[in-house]
């Protein structure tokens, strides 16, 4: 098909997803990269497959961590989607999700608290309260809350985030799966252990059967789960837990990654 066809950037695309999968961060990000390129030269910078391309290779950064590759890109692709498509198209909607996300991740509640508002409402008038891609934005403002602080705001979005994504079928259940852990964690913050418990377990059990026991989102809610069950004293369950994630992302990542290193600070 040649290096540019759509069927090839598909292919690549999805590798570089197997690839952070895998946890080979520099391959899957050179990967990328190479994408990003190939499709601005193949439809143009503005295109709508280019956007869309955009906004993925920013999600992929985001997964990885790397803000700073991140920020950028997306700032660009909500800038260029609203002017190409329109302010409640389904690529700027997404883009503005990334955004926002970033935004918190970076401590900029400032910028990330009324983007993540303004997402939401967009959506719920583009696509109703059911949509994943509302549903999404929900989620979205609510960890934005809770990164903020502002725990009683988060959890009634959080909450609602799955209960919506638990009764939809066309919610992708890794999502679904995201979602219950931001709510877990964020039960956990608030010390509501009764409540966080219950959905660790449950993302756990449906984590190793869909993703594998060593998939990167397996291990962290193997961790959060431990962490819980730290925090409620019960060091005969916690500990075992954490030591065993600590293996796995260090056979993953190696010794010196900041995920692994992460365990002993």
């Amino acid at each position: 098909f040649g290096a540019d066809h759509p069927k090839t950037l598909k292919s690549r695309d999805q590798l570089g997803w197997a690839y952070i999968d895998a946890g080979q961060t520099d391959l899957a990000l050179s990967l990328f990269q190479e994408l990003l390129k190939l499709t601005k030269a193949r439809f143009g910078p503005d295109d709508p497959q280019t956007l869309d391309c955009m906004s993925d290779v920013a999600g992929a950064y985001v997964e990885v961590g790397n803000f700073e590759l991140a920020l950028p890109l997306l700032e660009e692709t909500v800038t260029l989607s609203k002017a190409k498509l329109g302010p409640d198209h389904r690529i700027t909607l997404e883009s503005m999700i990334g955004l926002g996300g970033v935004y918190a991740m970076l401590g900029k509640f400032d910028l990330a608290l009324p983007l993540c508002e303004e997402t939401l409402k967009l959506s719920k008038a583009q696509f109703g309260t059911n949509h994943p891609d509302t549903i999404r934005a929900t989620n979205g403002l609510g960890w934005t809350y809770v990164l903020a602080g502002e725990l009683d705001l988060a959890l009634p979005l959080l909450e609602e985030s799955v209960k919506l994504s638990q009764a939809q079928p066309d919610v992708d259940r890794s999502d679904t799966l995201e979602y219950m852990h931001n709510l877990a964690i964020t039960y956990v913050k608030a010390d509501k252990l009764d409540l966080a418990l219950p959905l660790l377990k449950e993302a756990v059990r449906v984590g190793k059967t869909q993703l594998g026991a060593d998939h990167p989102h397996t291990i962290n809610y193997t961790k959060s789960l431990a962490i819980a069950y730290l925090k409620a004293g019960n060091e005969g369950l916690g500990l075992p837990l954490y030591e065993e994630t600590l293996k796995l992302t260090e056979a993953q990542l190696g010794p010196r990654h900041p995920d692994t290193v992460s365990y002993t600070h």
